[in-house]
């Protein structure tokens, strides 16, 4: 019970971001070790996906956020967290449980019905979506195709080449095998950390590299975390991890990703016009 207790804490502090970065690197560390808590953080990954995809409008949103507060306060009166927590997972199951229905009465009503239903898409193109019958995962693996291109890290600080090269030539596992303390053996204590944001880069595309989508997404997300969002580690993870949505058709997060690489003056502004452009063709 204590164990499961633990892993529940970190898992959540995980994505509450409320773990330093050295936590965050003994959690990531143990993580690859320990396959019990790999499975549960997957399973919350997984959750935290399917809630994602089923996110309403922004007035919706409001309203949702709004009894979900009044739902919270209506449990803290009442003076347990357990109550809180019993009704948010009973929420998240209907809302599963509804969307499952939602796909059966199409899929019932019309056997071609498109699989459009599995992720919100942009508000202003969502009734010409729906006459074309455009399926998002189709649409996203398709545009993955045509805007994915192999990370170039020539120029990446030289500390970290090896393991730059080891993607750069398939070999994915010696990547993936990596730890922080390995640069710190190859002599650059003094600047391990930025150092490490380039290696937690190249995990998350060896990852991709093997299709390893859940993977890749986590491993992005730790450097969007961690980096100074003029960086080039942070460009590179936003870029990419935009791309892993777009191979599991979550347009709508890649459409809001895109205009801020747009708005923040990314180098990958030009290409983000573009992918907008084709997402909008797309459900025209």
């Amino acid at each position: 019970m204590a164990h499961e207790t633990d892993w529940q804490k970190k898992i959540e502090a995980y994505f509450n971001d409320k773990m330093s970065l050295e936590e965050e690197g003994a959690f990531m560390q143990q993580l690859d070790a320990d396959e019990f808590l790999r499975s549960k953080f997957e399973e919350e990954l997984k959750i935290r996906a399917i809630m994602d995809s089923l996110a309403p409008s922004t007035l919706q949103q409001e309203d949702a956020e709004s009894e979900h507060l009044h739902a919270l306060n209506v449990a803290h009166a009442r003076g347990t967290r357990k109550i809180m927590k019993n009704w948010l997972l009973l929420a998240a199951a209907a809302a599963v449980l509804i969307f499952v229905v939602m796909i059966g009465l199409i899929n019932h009503t019309n056997d071609k019905a498109p699989q459009y239903a599995s992720h919100n898409l942009p508000a202003d193109s969502d009734k010409n979506i729906l006459r074309a019958g455009v399926d998002t995962n189709e649409v996203g693996k398709k545009l993955y195709t045509q805007f994915y291109a192999a990370y170039n890290g020539d120029s990446d600080p030289v500390e970290v080449s090896y393991y730059y090269n080891q993607y750069k030539n398939g070999n994915y596992k010696a990547v993936l095998s990596a730890q922080k303390n390995d640069l710190q053996q190859m002599g650059t204590n003094s600047n391990a950390d930025k150092l490490d944001l380039f290696l937690q880069l190249y995990k998350g595309l060896s990852y991709l590299g093997e299709s390893d989508i859940q993977n890749a997404a986590r491993q992005f997300n730790i450097v969007l975390k961690r980096a100074d969002r003029q960086s080039r580690p942070y460009y590179e993870a936003q870029w990419y991890e935009a791309l892993t949505a777009l191979r599991t058709g979550n347009i709508q997060k890649v459409d809001s990703t895109m205009l801020e690489i747009i708005q923040e003056h990314s180098p990958y502004s030009p290409l983000a016009k573009n992918l907008r452009d084709s997402i909008t063709s797309s459900f025209k």
